[in-house]
Parts: C-alpha cells; sequence; structure tokens
C-alpha cells in the first residue's frame, strides 16, 4: 500500500473513532435519554427538571407527589395543543394541573382564557419530554397517582370527548 494511501486510511479510521467518542461521550448525554429517565406506565415518573416562570429549576415529578396530577407537555405554536388543551375543560377540581411548554421562546397560550387560573406553569428548555418519552409529540398528556406512578397518558390529538373522559376517569379512581 502507498504511503498516501497508508495516511488516508489512518485519517479515515481516527475520524471515525473521533465521531464515535462525540457520539457516545458528548452528543448523547445532551440529546438522548439518560439511564433511569425513560416514563413507563406503572412505575414511578422519572426526574423532570423543568423551569418556573422566574427561570428557577424544578422537577415537576417531585412537585406532582401527593395529590392525583395531570402533566401536560404543549407547545403554544401546535395546533393540535390549541384544538386538544380546551378540551380538558372542564377540569376536575379534585386534580392538579401542570402544563409545561416545550417551546424555547416566551410565546404562551392565553391559559387564564382557557379556564386554567389554578395550573402550575413550567418550561422545558432542557427537551425533557424527548428525552423521557420516546416517539413523543406535544400535547402529551400525563395521568400521575398522589405517590408519583405514571398511570397513563395521551398524545396528539384523539377523538372528541376522549381527553374529558380520562379526564373524569382518574379523577374517580381510588388508590
Amino acid at each position: 500500500m502507498s504511503a498516501k494511501r497508508q495516511v488516508t486510511s489512518g485519517l479515515c479510521l481516527l475520524s471515525a473513532i473521533a465521531m464515535t467518542a462525540y457520539a457516545r461521550f458528548v452528543w448523547g448525554p445532551a440529546h438522548g435519554p439518560v439511564p433511569g429517565t425513560i416514563a413507563r406506565v406503572g412505575k414511578p415518573l422519572p426526574r423532570l427538571p423543568v423551569v418556573d416562570a422566574s427561570g428557577r429549576p424544578v422537577d415537576a415529578a417531585k412537585d406532582a407527589m401527593g395529590s392525583r396530577s395531570v402533566i401536560a407537555f404543549y407547545s403554544a405554536s401546535c395546533r393540535v395543543c390549541q384544538v386538544v388543551l380546551p378540551q380538558m375543560r372542564p377540569f376536575p377540581p379534585e386534580l392538579r394541573l401542570f402544563l409545561i411548554n416545550e417551546e424555547s421562546n416566551d410565546s404562551l397560550m392565553d391559559l387564564g382564557a382557557l379556564g386554567f387560573e389554578k395550573a402550575v406553569l413550567y418550561r422545558d428548555p432542557h427537551r425533557v419530554l424527548a428525552r423521557s418519552f420516546p416517539m413523543c409529540g406535544v400535547p402529551t398528556i400525563l395521568f400521575v397517582d398522589e405517590r408519583g406512578i405514571l398511570r397513563d397518558g395521551m398524545v396528539g390529538e384523539h377523538a372528541r370527548g376522549q381527553v374529558q373522559k380520562k379526564l373524569r376517569e382518574f379523577a374517580r379512581e381510588r388508590p
């Protein structure tokens, strides 16, 4: 093999090793699921590191503990979210509602006009939804019991009345 070919082969091998190392140790941890963070029905909800309105980091999963809660990931620019979120009205008073905006900018739906005055609002700048829920999308609605166990979920658009039906069923369930 010629010297030029040996150098080219060596550079290709070195480049492949560098790309693999970057994907494994830099890109993967920042963009892929972190071990132990995949949400599963019937299991405790993993940490959901989000930020509150003042930019303070919080764990939405921890905040949901102690009461039956609904956690809804949405995007204000999402047309499906604009259809599905209003279908959550009237929201059962025995449940707590956490709304997590997936957008990085400050656009918000007028949640007060939607009848969610008591909702706890968060943002998801670290893309925890995508990292914890494989094949997810917005809106994603999670049903979490008082012990922090994920009981059910809904993703995307559903037939009219299905969101309200799930909310009522979850509100009536007894631990």
